[in-house]
């Protein structure tokens, strides 16, 4: 008798198959495990659609729990995916959005005709370029901190580090397009500057100059239609400042009060930026000034792995609801905070 369950293809890009360096990242292949287990063990406690996903060869023992798992040479990555995405209905990505892969991943699902339940590619291409993104966002009068994008600047002259783009030190350089805390810097004086900027695989075009804000790092996981949305919770993170930032981990904890500014932020956020829809997440660092937006990330985030053990709802259906129903959860409860780290897990 044949199966008329709906698939879903829940594919992440790093221990799944996409990366084709000879050595995993250990980093962004935590993060990335940690996510792909949460989200099949959601979807699978779910019982609605049948849950397919991959894994590179290298992790071909790796323990996860889905209904059907694909291992992936690198070789045959995109022909694998492609084949996998014309058997599924729905997908989801877990990827970056550097160097377009998210957007294009994205763009491959649908032309095999798989729904991805997440960000429009046009959301994932504005919010994967953190200069065009800031400008669109700084236009609508949503707080940023003050950013400058540079180019040209190699060989790099000395002239022109003492007062970079007149934004004072110190202050924070990262890549125009990168993921995480991935190129993410802080940087104290023009010696330092020089010795990073001279580093050609971390920045090798462009590069922002964003004035340093002393305050609390914050992510907000958020559920959307596209129009509508909730702020599912707040999120402390555990970054290490310095050269580089590193992130630990976090601390999941309830959503403001609907009065305070971040749900005007988040609204905003929304109508500036068309097609913002299922779960992605928002940078804040939040001072005595109020909330500062550093970036938008049009995915699923490592959050996820702590907000889905607080949370009274099952996040793989209210995403799918989301973008496919356009229906949110009636109402959504933290039961108290939830400290996660991120740590190997293959």
């Amino acid at each position: 008798m044949h199966d008329s369950t709906p698939k879903i293809l829940i594919h992440e890009y790093i221990t799944g198959g996409g990366w084709k360096e000879p050595e995993l990242p250990e980093s962004l292949a935590s993060e990335g495990f940690l996510m792909l287990s949460a989200l099949l063990d959601d979807f699978m406690k779910w019982g609605r659609l049948k849950v397919c996903t991959t894994l590179d060869n290298r992790l071909a023992g790796a323990s996860i729990v889905a209904d059907s798992i694909t291992i992936i040479d690198q070789a045959e990555y995109e022909k694998t995916l492609s084949s996998l995405a014309k058997e599924c209905d729905f997908a989801i990505i877990i990827a970056p959005e550097s160097n377009g892969i998210l957007a294009d991943l994205n763009g491959l699902m649908k032309e095999n005709n798989t729904v991805p339940l997440g960000c429009n590619i046009g959301a994932i291409r504005v919010t994967g370029d953190k200069w065009e993104c800031h400008k669109m966002l700084s236009k609508a009068g949503i707080p940023v901190p003050e950013t400058i994008v540079e180019t040209g600047f190699k060989p790099v002259s000395t002239a022109r580090l003492d007062n970079p783009c007149g934004i004072n030190f110190p202050l924070i350089i990262k890549p125009v397009d990168g993921v995480g805390c991935e190129g993410v810097n802080l940087v104290k004086d023009a010696k330092t500057l020089r010795t990073l900027l001279e580093d050609d695989q971390l920045y090798p075009n462009r590069v922002l100059f964003q004035e340093y804000i002393k305050g609390e790092h914050l992510s907000a996981s958020i559920l959307s239609t596209g129009k509508e949305f909730i702020i599912l919770s707040l999120n402390r993170q555990h970054i290490s400042e310095g050269t580089p930032f590193r992130y630990s981990g976090g601390e999941i904890m309830p959503p403001p009060d609907k009065g305070d500014e971040l749900h005007y932020i988040v609204k905003k956020i929304i109508e500036v930026i068309p097609g913002l829809k299922g779960y992605f997440g928002v940078d804040l660092i939040k001072s005595n000034a109020g909330y500062r937006v550093i970036e938008i990330n049009p995915r699923l985030t490592t959050s996820y792995t702590g907000l889905r053990k607080v949370t009274n709802i099952n996040l793989a259906e209210a995403i799918y609801e989301s973008v496919i129903n356009g229906r949110l959860p009636d109402s959504v409860k933290i039961s108290g905070n939830y400290t996660f780290a991120k740590e190997m897990m293959i």
